[in-house]
């Protein structure tokens, strides 16, 4: 098959997947979005709810804010998506899942408000800003959690409590071990209450009794371990988000704990009884817990989605990489397990799966091939992998390419209108019994809006 008949083959796809994207009623107008953005180096996560009645967004979550200079990639985004009448932004809540650089130095723009400000803040804690600014110390002892990697972090939250950028800490989850199991209500959509329950932080994991389980930091005091890990839950969806945590403890990643074994006990523990296989061959058999989609843990680090987390079967992965050599992410042995192990729960066979309808997603921001290192062909490696496969649909790359079916992999731009970011929306109907979502392709500012596939996650009744 010649190029142009691809391309043409790859138009028609993307018409047939626009007419499974029903047009929601006036009775089911606020949808659920996760915006993956893409930031060239650490995570930035955006949760929102989409009022389409009025084109409104009532309730707003960012997770994490990238590398420094990564500000700029978000003023970016978010002029373009809410307008700039409406910058800067104000955030219900500014989550900090750990004190590395890659995910809280794009908070630091908090000092000024210019770019967004925040309702409440939620982070690891373990430090002090002193009385005036309330309590935020834990109130047993514990480890530091690494807060001491960041002081300007500490600086940020002052000059914003003090201009009335940043209201509060957040009462509700406030990450300490007692916590664990606290949930967040984030608004309730078409009459069904979307939640995020916290399930890792500081090195306690939500087991499978439904209580904080210490994994033994064992003076391994890496931020990474004591990251915040949140369960969204809207209905019959879920959605999974733990920062940079860990799944391994041996080899190269001693430096970690494995809280994903405990984790994935937790996920059984929550929604066992709601999950039943979504393939034409179901019966009311009670399946590993599991979720919908998850942000990759540790930018595909081989020392986080291990074989025991895999269990709980998603349908899509969103992956934020970036072009650190030294990282080289997302390595290639993560994703030679994920090729084996991702295994979705509703896996339909090519004769029988609906037009446009994937069995699995894996979509990764920046995914560069590296000079030299063992981890250097993080790119090709990934190519091989997923690229046309029938049952996967994969995507990655910098810039909107019209006529690249897997995205432009001949250059990579630091160039911020270059950057193109991953849109998960949910669909809200019959959401309290089955679980259907959507993956978007965005540059708002170049206006593109592209859909990429639907998943049909898991519903109560076989079909």
């Amino acid at each position: 098959m010649c190029y142009q008949q691809l391309y043409t083959l790859f138009r028609r796809c993307c018409c047939c997947l626009c007419l499974l994207i029903p047009l929601y009623t006036a009775a089911q107008h606020k949808i659920l979005e996760i915006h993956h953005i893409n930031i060239e180096n650490g995570d930035a996560t955006m949760i929102v709810v989409h009022d389409t009645s009025n084109n409104t967004f009532p309730v707003k979550i960012l997770i994490d804010g990238g590398n420094s200079g990564t500000d700029r990639f978000l003023q970016n985004y978010f002029t373009n998506y809410f307008g700039a009448t409406n910058m800067p932004v104000t955030f219900k809540y500014l989550i900090l899942t750990h004190f590395h650089k890659d995910h809280y130095a794009g908070f630091n723009k908090l000092s000024n408000g210019n770019i967004f400000r925040a309702d409440s803040v939620i982070d690891p804690g373990g430090y002090t800003l002193g009385a005036t600014y309330g309590a935020i110390n834990p109130p047993q002892a514990a480890p530091n959690r690494g807060a001491s990697d960041a002081p300007k972090y500490r600086t940020v939250l002052k000059n914003a409590f003090n201009n009335n950028y940043l209201k509060a800490r957040s009462l509700v989850v406030t990450s300490f071990p007692r916590d664990i199991g606290k949930v967040l209500i984030i608004d309730t959509l078409n009459g069904v209450p979307a939640t995020m329950k916290c399930v890792a932080s500081s090195g306690y994991t939500y087991s499978a009794d439904g209580i904080a389980v210490n994994d033994g930091l064992g003076g391994r005091d890496n931020p990474n371990n004591f990251s915040l890990g949140f369960i969204l839950e809207y209905g019959q969806f879920r959605y999974f988000t733990a920062g940079d945590m860990g799944g391994y403890d041996a080899g190269g990643c001693t430096a970690y704990i494995d809280q994903e074994i405990t984790v994935n006990g937790g996920f059984d523990t929550v929604f066992n009884t709601k999950s039943y296989r979504f393939d034409r061959n179901a019966g009311n058999v009670s399946a590993i817990g599991h979720v919908c989609a998850f942000k990759t843990s540790h930018h595909g680090s081989d020392c986080s989605s291990s074989h025991d987390l895999l269990k709980f079967t998603a349908c899509a992965m969103f992956l934020s990489a970036g072009n650190m050599s030294k990282w080289g992410l997302p390595e290639p042995t993560f994703q030679r397990r994920i090729d084996t192990l991702l295994d979705p729960l509703s896996e339909w066979s090519s004769a029988n799966r609906p037009l446009g309808v994937n069995n699995r997603g894996i979509y990764i921001t920046n995914l560069y091939n590296f000079k030299s290192g063992t981890k250097k062909y993080c790119r090709t490696t990934a190519i091989s992998l997923f690229a046309n496969k029938d049952s996967t649909n994969f995507s990655y790359g910098n810039d909107y390419d019209a006529q690249g079916v897997h995205g432009n992999n001949q250059y990579q731009s630091k160039v911020v209108t270059c950057k193109d970011s991953y849109v998960l929306k949910v669909e809200p109907i019959n959401i309290t019994t089955q679980s259907q979502f959507y993956v978007f392709r965005v540059n708002y500012y170049k206006h593109t809006n592209q859909p990429l596939s639907t998943f049909q996650c898991h519903r109560n009744t076989p079909p």
